[in-house]
């Protein structure tokens, strides 16, 4: 496969923190949106920097579906003529659709053909590259925390902007994809942060996001362990997703992301963040870095 597509053709796509989105927000439309309200716009069309000029929701959609449209149809089109649009365009919803899900090149093939999409686990990988080179996906690999082996199978997809999902499915994410598109938002930001972003594996458990520098940035800790979780009032020990992070025994630290405001800072000795005060504290260190 050509690993160097014609950038001309292909184009990279720039996308914001929402940091960076909200401020801009904040300056380039008179709407008044707090950060929940523009943490939903956010999740909904993505970050391309155009949008933050843009008011009305259907110019946001038509820049949205413009854009994309331009990047899937034409870039690909033109520099991968060989390439079964309807079926990478499959491959793409089904993603969309399972974000923050454990996947692999075989188990991709499984499910599309589940939809009569008829794909060779080959081409699965050679879709998966597409995708990276378009710098559409992100990928975040496992980590067995016992012996520090990255794993060869089993690992998550994310899109490096969330408007790519809404121009795949043209509708308002609906409540229960609102926990997985968090997730997105969260790898996403830890990527501007660290060098590596991995998922944890530990006996039977996950833990989301373990992230460490190769270098020194701002004094960063060597490893940080992320565990999100949506309610913060029913937290205790007996909790999966606490127990998770207590039995790691090393010192590096570990936070526990909201998805609801925690009346506490600390839970079970773990630190506690709401993720949009999260968000809006980061500082960034690097440039997003995918892969």
């Amino acid at each position: 496969m050509d690993r160097h597509p014609d950038p001309t053709l292909i184009q990279s796509i720039e996308t914001l923190s929402f940091k960076e989105y909200l401020n801009a927000l904040s300056l380039n439309t008179s709407q008044d949106l707090n950060k929940e309200k523009a943490f939903k716009r956010y999740l909904h069309f993505g970050a391309l920097p155009k949008t933050v000029e843009l008011e009305k929701a259907s110019e946001v959609r038509e820049y949205v579906e413009s854009r994309y449209g331009t990047l899937l149809l034409e870039g690909i089109a033109l520099s991968k003529p060989r390439t079964n649009m309807q079926a990478y365009l499959s491959f793409l919803d089904y993603i969309a659709e399972n974000l923050g899900t454990l996947m692999s090149p075989g188990s991709l093939e499984g499910e599309l053909e589940k939809k009569e999409v008829s794909v060779t686990k080959n081409t699965i990988v050679e879709y998966l590259n597409l995708a990276f080179e378009g710098d559409l996906l992100c990928l975040a690999k496992r980590i067995n925390l016992r012996t520090g082996d990255i794993l060869t199978r089993g690992e998550k997809y994310y899109f490096k902007d969330l408007g790519l999902k809404y121009f795949l499915e043209r509708k308002v994410p609906r409540e229960e994809e609102y926990e997985a598109l968090v997730e997105n938002a969260i790898y996403l930001e830890l990527s501007r942060k660290y060098d590596k972003v991995l998922v944890g594996k530990l006996g039977r458990y996950t833990i989301d996001f373990v992230c460490s520098n190769d270098g020194a940035y701002n004094g960063c800790a060597k490893r940080h362990y992320y565990q999100i979780v949506r309610d913060p009032l029913e937290l205790d020990e007996k909790n999966e997703r606490i127990a998770a992070l207590l039995i790691i025994r090393d010192n590096f630290p570990k936070t526990l992301l909201t998805l609801d405001r925690a009346e506490e800072d600390c839970i079970a000795g773990l630190k506690c963040e709401y993720v949009l005060d999260w968000l809006l504290e980061r500082t960034v260190t690097k440039s997003l870095a995918c892969k």
